[in-house]
């Protein structure tokens, strides 16, 4: 039985391995120099801080931060810039929920990985627990979509939406009905971001979609 558990263990670890590889992308450095490279994917669910890459397929492993890298992204994947931004690091969890509803800001600098991209941008960070939304217009200075439950008592939770009121300020093409009816998660968000770019500029890109159906959008806006 060890033996079967030790060898279904190996399985598992090769097949883990085998679907990382290292795909065709980009680092634009803190110089706002560009190189083509390629970078290991490992699809993360935190936000990254380092990632490893090659300048092609027979160059050594190289590892790059975080303190190097303004921008870095791949083809037919995810996007991550960095960002010095106020975070909201209040706990969701019920045992260390706050009594209040003011945000519980600290200074970070962070990869944010883009979630949808054009006149207005929508951006996501994760770590452990602490899952946030960001957004920023016309190239403006990046801000957090507030949200934030909080504790009033052992059977009472109720919730700061400051979101709504900041998602306000993308009226073209939004009705106030679909912003107020908008849950703080990827799905909602993106759709308002990406019905609003459509109407102010026409253009938009949407990283939650699958590689061929961004690919299929990027080209119908290019027509």
């Amino acid at each position: 039985m060890k033996k079967l558990g030790l060898f279904t263990g190996l399985i598992a670890a090769c097949f883990f391995n085998a679907q990382i590889k290292f795909e065709k992308g980009y680092i634009i450095n803190n110089s706002g120099e560009r190189a083509e490279v390629l970078i290991k994917n490992l699809d993360w669910k935190n936000n990254p801080t380092e990632f490893e890459y090659k300048i092609n397929e027979a160059s050594d492993i190289k590892k790059e931060n975080i303190k190097h890298v303004h921008e870095f992204g791949m083809d037919h994947g995810n996007k991550y810039i960095r960002k010095t931004v106020m975070i909201d690091k209040s706990s969701e969890q019920l045992s260390h929920m706050s009594e209040t509803g003011d945000p519980k800001f600290e200074e970070e600098t962070v990869f944010l990985k883009y979630l949808v991209e054009g006149k207005a941008d929508l951006l996501y960070y994760e770590n452990s627990d602490l899952r946030k939304f960001f957004f920023s217009t016309d190239h403006s200075e990046v801000k957090q979509l507030l949200y934030k439950p909080y504790y009033i008592n052992e059977s009472q939770i109720t919730y700061n939406q400051e979101y709504k009121n900041q998602l306000a300020a993308l009226k073209c093409g939004i009705e106030k009905k679909e912003i107020q009816n908008a849950r703080y998660e990827q799905k909602d968000l993106s759709k308002i971001f990406m019905k609003y770019n459509e109407c102010s500029s026409g253009q938009s890109i949407n990283y939650t979609q699958s590689p061929e159906k961004k690919d299929l959008f990027n080209l119908n806006i290019r027509a």
